[in-house]
């Protein structure tokens, strides 16, 4: 479809929505690759140190590793039981048949690790950087969903 545009500030507001739509794009194509580099170069290898988390983590503590580590384990566990994994953005949840309860605010810059149609772990990113790899064991006072645990 072909739309003629007469004036010029018709041609720059509509130059100015393809810029923004074209970064926007760009950003989430970021984001995925960021996730599937974590997945493939951290949780699929058998080892790596604190330096390769330092790519996708924003580590400031020894506690941090290890719990983070712990969940690494799980999700290596995970994908390699059922020997396949997808990455899904949560605004594409329900489109894609998949469910989740997460509380959480800014549910932009949530995916979700999925295994054999199993919803495994959230990904949340914040600045670049992986906050959350995975849910928390305990509900909290309101009981209606799962929370992050948040790696700060």
């Amino acid at each position: 479809m072909l739309i003629k545009i007469n004036n010029m500030k018709n041609k720059i507001f509509l130059l100015i929505v393809v810029l923004v739509n074209l970064n926007c794009t760009d950003e989430k194509k970021n984001d995925f690759k960021l996730l599937d580099d974590f997945i493939k170069k951290i949780v699929l290898t058998e080892s790596h140190s604190t330096i390769d988390l330092e790519k996708y983590f924003d580590i400031s503590n020894t506690k941090s590793i290890e719990i983070l580590e712990y969940q690494i384990d799980f999700l290596k566990s995970e994908i390699t039981k059922y020997n396949n994994y997808k990455i899904i953005k949560h605004s594409d949840l329900e489109s894609k048949r998949f469910e989740s309860n997460l509380e959480y605010k800014d549910l932009g810059n949530v995916y979700y690790l999925v295994c054999n149609g199993k919803n495994i772990a959230p990904l949340i990113l914040k600045n670049e950087k992986l906050i959350s790899i995975s849910y928390a064991l305990y509900k909290n006072e309101s009981k209606k969903g799962k929370h992050p645990i948040l790696l700060k």
